[in-house]
């Protein structure tokens, strides 16, 4: 019996307190890019746009940076 693909609706709104007037550029080592892009391919509920999907962390991480919030390894 052929599985039958589930679809799925997805919607993220950023409310940024401020407009972004300024241009961002962010680079991603290869080797991370690799990972972050397999994740995309071979996501459980489907594949996701790659590219699309790192924009959306790269603003989430602006937006973040704005409000204070603080990244540590």
């Amino acid at each position: 019996m052929a599985k039958k693909k589930e679809s799925v609706s997805y919607q993220e709104t950023l409310d940024l307190k401020e407009p972004l007037s300024e241009t961002f550029t962010f680079k991603v080592q290869p080797s991370l890019k690799a990972v972050f892009k397999a994740r995309c391919d071979n996501n459980p509920l489907g594949p996701v746009d790659y590219s699309e999907q790192l924009r959306r962390l790269m603003a989430k991480w602006i937006q973040d940076t704005r409000n204070g919030v603080l990244y540590l390894d």
